[in-house]
């Protein structure tokens, strides 16, 4: 956490956008280097960051969203992540994006939830999907 918060702490973000950002990477650097819980706390962070400022219900705030799921399937807590995920989901389409890169990683992380819990007849359906878009 303390080599994360090095490469992040002088980034001086004043917006909430550039603030939610920096708490995403920094999010990726913690889960690169195995640290799932810290991860998460950044990740809780910047999700209170989105509602705060009201971007819970945007790209930005979906984008939080797949990645939480994401380490939830890590950590095997496939309710919680496919509950983000679906959510992050929504909000890629409600904004018209379900055709983007972001949509078909969050259809991919579904599909392996789905995959891990033997529903494998789901998991093929949201592995086409992910591969349509």
């Amino acid at each position: 956490y303390d080599q994360a918060t090095e490469v992040f702490r002088d980034t001086g973000c004043c917006e909430s956008n550039s603030a939610i950002e920096t708490l995403k990477h920094k999010s990726d650097v913690l889960f690169q280097q195995g640290s799932l819980a810290s991860a998460m706390t950044v990740l809780q962070e910047a999700w209170q960051n989105c509602h705060k400022n009201q971007l819970d219900c945007t790209p930005l705030g979906a984008d939080v969203l797949r990645r939480t799921g994401n380490i939830y399937r890590f950590r095997d807590e496939d309710e919680q992540a496919l509950a983000a995920l679906f959510r992050a989901l929504e909000l890629y389409e409600v904004a018209g994006m379900e055709q983007t890169r972001d949509a078909a990683e969050t259809l991919r992380l579904i599909a392996h939830v789905r995959f891990q819990q033997g529903e494998y007849s789901a998991a093929l359906a949201r592995y086409e999907s992910a591969a349509a878009t």
